[in-house]
């Protein structure tokens, strides 16, 4: 009965598979395995009418039929069964029963697992009393049924499949809360400790009284520059307690000044191994002369303020220097001549800047113009020391604690570093606030480069993968009037030793515009880092400040302030998801599951794997999914309740799998088909079908419900289609049946699918379908098919319930209800003259679609136009990148409640949409929550700035019917519209397209009851003033061309107004927009 064959064959059109009068009364089922079939069976196993045979195979064992297994009589699964069935096809022309016992979902608890294999087409001859179903080819076998490769066939039979834990138990839900590991304690490497015998300091010299101040002697190691002098001295004032300093004179040169001879005792404790040293002295000026220094002055231009360097000599007689502190004329300009001011710095140590064991190892202090004396007093040259190093305890929930607020010391910013650009230099300065606290900050002065900052580096050990960090700091420009927007960034540092350039800068946060008279400016954003930031050689956070922001390093001389800076963890990666506390009892360790995408790339979703499910620790109400791996923190009830992604179980205990054995067709898998048998119990509930449909192969879907007519016993409830290659529950002319809370993952092509626009009466309720990808244009199954702009949810009708169904992810558009004026396919033979197009809907209602690569809901190019009107309830749409909903070519249709946000337009009454009616709706542009995805992961994008700017609502300027009444938008609230709020240029809340038909606007429309977030100016609210710059539409090009040419068109634009909230002085007086 079962053959090859190359040539398809249909059924005659009309004609159903029946019910076998044989099966009328089944004999006591028989035992398999009493019936020592073997487990490797060459032959066709059939089992006969009239007959029940239980397969009760246990062990775990697969059971090999060759050729397939007719299933005539009735074949039951032992509800305790544990058994892999690898067949070429399975038919069913009786009975199919199986009811697992109640479980919960584990790799463990897995009983039947369905495996089909094979590349041969297949056909099948039915019982005698269906004889008549299948059409006749003389040359190949009469009365043959095509049923293609890999089949699991339904023809007249019933099929009973449930192994769903409990029909209370969800297969997906929505994300509460995330929990988080606690923060990283990490092995931080401690610094090395001085040579034994020496200390931390190997300079430490506050010149304290001795009886060589009487003589005249400068102290032992100091030495004055030939040409120059140097004494104790304690004119003028002390610097410290003891009242004495050393001081240079009778400088003539700027390059003379007093220097420091290091002692070879001293060399001995110092390391040139990459060491870290801190530097610091106390310094005056003070003028011999009738002037002030050049540098008090402000005018040492680059040279004349105090500079200290470091030389020595190494072996082959070549010099070294280091300098270790230069002074910035606008700095030196902050320090008045004969006041007493700290210097100092950081550096590291190493042979390129140092030669410890060479000769002349000295110490200079040098810089200002002759004429000018230099005091100096404690002077400080130490390692740093271990309290400038990190708490592993505290370091990685705020990796700036040490010094962000610069409070640690008056002299030194570190661990506070700068980016080392020559000429600049960052001191610690302090000013009184307004409640007569002392603020210390740092100031930066010299900026020749407009990343000329504070840099902080970052701990890579601290780094969480996915882990969502905070990064803020006050900043105060000092520019005048001039506008600038501040922006943090890290400096990525390459491990690769080849990579070219070895860094990348990624900005973390934009800061808002501010000049000097803004003061003290907070500026904080969110950011993400992955692997590519945890396995960085090295992390430098800093904050670039200038006149272009568009290019990097432009010169820019403003000082700026900097404070409180702080890189702090916000939120781990989610170890664990806090779900509705219904999963407990079905969703266990192992299974699969998937989180779908918070942004409108499709591929944002996530998967990952369940540890244990626990309501220990857990909100009331809910449980705690542990994971396998830490992932993404993804939207969450908790942050938003209108935003949150979905969390979808897509592991079953039972399994249809498929080989992929076919070389030639490598996106072959299999198919299972309910054929032509209308009126019958056909029960699919809870079972994993991956790597089903054919690509290309026109029938060849997961789940396929074909020409089955009224079928009120159909359920197809709690299935996951995972990986399929073509489509996943596709319903062709059939009736009644109901397709409730399944789950579809990673599939080609359209998904859930009313295919020929005659299926009535069928219900979509708490469907989710997520990665739908598009097919391939020469994959088509034929050249009328839309696959190539695949969506999640596509109907070629709107006789059936649509209802809190899930679009969460398609690389097309997430619903699309693409009618013609006649039945599609096979079935408009027996519906002439139906027009789906101007069907009444059954019932559209609370269905959420976010993250398509399209619109969100479409209707198109037919539309819909209902005799009697149709309203689509509820809807939330968000986050798309075409439009929320787009209506074209529709009439007498109500958009009625729900949430739009985050897509391009929210809602677009595109041409040749009549009485549309608008209502109900809130709308969203730009959310919080969507910025702070935008903001937080430099892979996500938002609607700004694009070509087509972010809207509320467009509408067009003409009708299609003249008997029109016009459009109504009545009770929407507009949030986070418009340039002003969201800095998206051209955002408005209501705008009208630019395309115009006749050159006149008779799309009549009135307003009510819109609510505008305060501080929205009137244009952003509503815009009409661009549609002058339309394009000319394809009719009556030259009256077009002459309405444009005299602005005619806008000028005969009118709007009503009947709650006056266009009022442009706001008091809401109602009126016309004209």
């Amino acid at each position: 009965k079962l053959r090859n064959v190359a040539v398809p064959f249909g059924v005659v059109p009309g004609q159903h598979f029946v019910p076998l009068d044989c099966n009328a009364q089944f004999s006591p089922c028989q035992s398999w395995t009493s019936m020592n079939l073997g487990d490797v069976i060459a032959n066709t196993v059939t089992v006969p009418c009239g007959e029940c045979w239980t397969l009760d195979i246990k062990d775990g064992s697969t059971l090999q039929l060759d050729a397939g297994i007719d299933i005539v009589g009735k074949l039951v699964i032992d509800p305790d069964a544990n058994v892999t069935i690898v067949a070429p096809v399975i038919l069913v022309q009786g009975e199919f029963f199986y009811e697992m016992p109640r479980a919960l979902v584990t790799p463990e608890n897995v009983g039947l697992t369905i495996r089909m294999t094979g590349t041969d087409i297949l056909t099948f001859l039915p019982q005698a009393q269906n004889a008549a179903v299948c059409g006749t080819n003389t040359s190949i076998v009469i009365g043959q049924c095509e049923i293609g490769k890999k089949p699991i066939v339904v023809a007249g039979g019933k099929f009973t499949l449930k192994s769903w834990p409990d029909r209370t138990c969800p297969t997906w839900t929505r994300l509460y809360d995330t929990v988080s590991d606690p923060i990283i304690v990490p092995q931080l490497t401690p610094p090395d400790d001085p040579p034994a015998g020496c200390s931390y300091a190997v300079i430490n010299e506050t010149f304290p009284e001795t009886p060589l101040i009487a003589k005249n002697i400068p102290p032992d190691n100091w030495y004055p520059t030939p040409g120059s002098r140097v004494a104790y001295s304690n004119v003028g004032g002390a610097s410290n307690s003891s009242g004495y300093y050393i001081k240079s004179y009778r400088r003539q040169k700027e390059f003379m000044g007093v220097y420091y001879q290091v002692p070879q005792e001293t060399l001995d404790c110092v390391s040139v191994n990459g060491t870290r040293y801190l530097f610091s002295a106390r310094v005056r000026l003070t003028s011999t002369t009738s002037n002030s220094s050049l540098c008090s002055q402000g005018l040492a231009a680059g040279k004349y303020c105090i500079q200290v360097t470091m030389q020595s000599m190494d072996a082959t007689g070549d010099t070294k220097f280091l300098l270790m502190y230069h002074q910035t004329a606008d700095e030196g300009a902050f320090h008045q001549d004969g006041t007493w001011f700290w210097i100092s710095n950081v550096f590291d140590l190493n042979p390129n800047v140092a030669a410890v064991d060479g000769a002349y190892n000295t110490i200079l202090f040098s810089g200002p113009e002759g004429g000018i004396d230099i005091s100096i007093d404690n002077v400080l040259l130490t390692r740093v020391t271990p309290d400038y190093y990190p708490d592993p305890e505290k370091i990685c929930s705020n990796m700036a604690y040490l010094n962000g607020d610069a409070e640690k010391s008056l002299i030194f910013a570190y661990p506070v570093q700068t980016t080392n650009i020559k000429g600049s230099l960052m001191t610690i300065r302090e000013e009184t606030t307004a409640n007569g606290t002392i603020n210390k900050y740092f100031h930066m002065t010299g900026r020749a480069k407009d990343y000329c900052s504070p840099m902080i580096l970052l701990e890579p050990k601290c780094l969480a993968i996915y882990g969502m960090y905070r990064f803020e700091a006050r900043i105060r420009v000092l520019n005048g009037n001039e506008y600038t927007k501040p922006r943090m960034v890290v400096k990525v540092f390459s491990n690769d030793p080849t990579a070219v350039p070895p860094f990348e800068v990624r900005p973390v946060a934009f800061c808002k515009n501010q000049t000097e008279s803004d003061g003290w400016v907070h500026c904080a954003a969110m950011t993400e880092f992955t692997e590519k930031e945890k396995e960085a050689a090295k992390l430098e956070f800093y904050i670039i400040v200038g006149t272009n922001q568009t290019i990097p390093g432009t010169n820019v001389t403003w000082d700026v302030d900097y404070d409180d800076l702080k890189v702090s963890l916000y939120k781990g990666p989610a170890s664990g998801l806090v779900l509705h506390e219904s999963v407990k009892n079905c969703w266990g360790p192992g299974s699969e599951i998937a989180v779908t995408s918070n942004t409108f790339n499709y591929s944002d979703s996530a998967k990952n794997v369940i540890l244990n499910v626990t309501t220990d620790g857990a909100p009331a109400g809910q449980a705690i999914v542990y994971l396998q791996n830490p992932m993404r923190t993804h939207t969450t009830l908790e942050s938003h309740p209108w935003y949150a992604s979905e969390v979808v179980l897509l592991s079953r205990n039972t399994k249809f799998l498929s080989d992929m054995d076919d070389g030639a067709n490598p996106q072959h898998g299999g198919h299972f088909i309910i054929f032509h048998t209308p009126n019958q119990t056909q029960i699919l509930e809870g079972v994993e079908i991956r790597g089903y449909g054919q690509l290309g192969n026109l029938g060849r879907y997961p789940v396929h419900a074909h020409m089955c007519d009224n079928s009120p016993n159909m359920s197809i409830s709690f299935n996951a289609v995972r990986d399929s290659f073509q489509r996943c529950y596709n319903i062709h002319n059939t009736h009644n049946a109901t397709v409730q809370q399944n789950i579809a993952h990673n599939t080609i092509g359209h998904c859930f699918l009313f295919e020929d626009g005659s299926e009535q009466d069928n219900k979509w309720l708490y469907n989710l379908a997520m990665d739908t990808l598009n097919t391939p244009k020469d994959k088509l199954v034929t050249i009328i098919e839309s696959d190539f702009q695949a969506s999640s949810f596509w109907s070629a009708t709107v006789e059936n319930w649509m209802e809190g169904n899930v679009a969460a992810g398609s690389q097309d558009s997430g619903m699309w209800i693409e009618m013609l004026e006649n039945v599609r396919g096979p079935s408009e033979q027996f519906y002439p003259g139906k027009n789906p197009s101007r069907a009444a809907l059954k019932r559209y209602w609370k269905n959420v679609i976010h993250s398509s690569g399209r619109e969100g809901l479409r209707l198109y190019p037919n539309g819909h136009y209902p005799d009697d009107g149709a309203t689509y309830e509820d809807l939330w749409s968000f986050r798309n990148k075409g439009d929320g909903v787009l209506l074209f070519n529709s009439r007498w249709l109500t958009i009625k409640g729900g949430v739009y946000s985050d897509n391009r337009m929210q809602v677009e009454q595109d041409k040749h949409a009549d009485r549309i009616h608008i209502e109900d709706i809130f709308m969203e542009g730009y959310s919080d929550s969507f910025r702070y995805q935008v903001e937080a992961r430099p892979d996500v994008h938002s609607h700004c700035p694009v070509f087509r700017p972010l809207i509320g609502i467009q509408l067009h300027s003409y009708l299609r019917f003249r008997d029109s009444e016009g459009h109504r938008v009545h009770n929407i609230t507009f949030q986070n519209f418009g340039e002003t709020l969201t800095g998206c240029t051209g955002s408005v809340s209501i705008s009208i397209d630019q395309e115009i038909d006749t050159g006149h606007h008779d799309a009549y429309t009135t307003f009510s009851n819109l609510t505008f977030q305060e501080g929205t100016p009137m244009s952003e609210k509503f815009e009409i003033c661009t549609v002058t710059n339309h394009y000319v539409g394809n009719k009556a090009f030259e009256a077009s061309k002459i309405a444009r040419q005299s602005n005619y068109f806008r000028n005969d634009m009118m709007f009503q107004d009947m709650s006056g909230d266009l009022d442009p002085q706001n008091l809401h007086r109602p009126g016309f927009v004209v």
